[in-house]
C-alpha cells in the first residue's frame, strides 16, 4: 500500500493493484484471509472492548464536572456496570484465544516484546487480520498510517508527514505501548533517546517508536520467534 500522494504512485498504485488481481486469480482470492470464528469473535470482541472503554471514560470525566449528588451516584453506578462489562469482554476474549492454536500462540509470541501486553497483542491480531497478506513491513506501518507521507501532485509540493491515512484503532492501540517502550524495551530506549538527542520532538519519537513496535511485532508473527533484543548480536557472532 503505497500512501505517498504524487500523480506518478497514484498510476502505479492502480496498475500494480489491477495486476495483483489478475495475478491471483481475481478480487474474491486477494480478499480471501484465515478467518476462523474465533478470529472473528475476536475481532468483535476487542471492537466491544475499546467501546465501552470510551462508554467508561465519558461517565468518569461526567462524574468530574458534576457536583449534584443524586447524579453522582447514578455516574457511579454505570461506572461500575461498564467495569463489569469490561472484565467479563476481556474473560471472552483469554477463552476466545485459548480455544484457538494459531491465535494463542500468536499472542505468547507478541507479548515476549517488551511494551506489549495482551490487550495489545489482542489488539493487534484483531485489527491486523492475516499476516500473510503482508509482504513486507513497510506494508504494514502503512496499513496502520505511520509511515511517512508524500504530497505531490503537478507544481504542489508538501513536506513528508505521519501518514495517518490507515487503520486509526491499531494506530491509537500502539500509542500507549510505545510510553511503555520507550523506557523498559532495550531496542527502543536506545532509539528514542536517539532521536530526542538529534533535535526530534517528543510527538515525532514517540510516533516513530509506534512504527518500530509494529515492525518487531511483524517480524515475531511472520518468523513465528519469540522477541530477542540481542538477535543482531547473536547473529553476528
Amino acid at each position: 500500500m503505497n500512501q505517498n500522494k504524487t500523480d506518478k504512485a497514484d498510476s502505479l498504485c492502480i496498475a500494480q493493484y489491477c495486476k495483483n488481481l489478475q495475478n491471483e486469480g481475481g478480487i474474491e482470492n486477494y480478499l480471501y484471509t484465515l478467518k476462523s470464528k474465533y478470529f472473528q469473535r475476536l475481532q468483535a470482541l476487542v471492537t466491544r472492548l475499546e467501546q465501552v472503554n470510551l462508554l467508561k471514560i465519558q461517565e468518569v470525566n461526567h462524574l468530574e464536572s458534576t457536583l449534584d449528588k443524586v447524579s453522582v451516584k447514578f455516574i457511579k453506578q454505570t461506572i461500575k456496570h461498564f467495569e463489569k462489562q469490561i472484565k467479563v469482554i476481556k474473560n471472552s476474549i483469554k477463552e476466545c484465544v485459548n480455544q484457538d492454536l494459531i491465535l494463542k500462540k500468536q499472542v505468547k509470541l507478541l507479548i515476549t516484546i517488551d511494551g506489549i501486553g495482551e490487550i495489545t497483542a489482542w489488539s493487534i491480531l484483531a485489527y491486523l487480520g492475516d499476516i500473510s497478506l503482508f509482504a513486507t513491513s513497510g506494508q504494514v506501518t502503512s496499513y496502520a498510517g505511520i509511515n511517512p507521507f508524500i504530497e505531490n501532485s503537478g507544481t504542489s509540493l508538501k513536506v513528508s508527514r505521519l501518514s495517518k491515512m490507515g487503520h486509526k484503532r491499531l494506530r491509537k492501540s500502539l500509542y500507549m505501548p510505545a510510553i511503555v517502550a520507550k523506557k523498559y524495551n532495550p531496542i527502543l530506549i536506545n532509539f528514542y533517546d536517539k532521536l530526542i538527542n538529534k533535535g526530534k520532538p517528543k510527538k515525532v519519537a514517540i510516533c516513530a517508536v509506534m512504527r518500530k513496535l509494529l515492525v518487531l511485532s511483524y517480524g515475531v508473527l511472520k518468523s513465528e520467534t519469540a522477541f530477542n533484543p540481542n538477535y543482531k548480536k547473536c547473529k553476528a557472532n
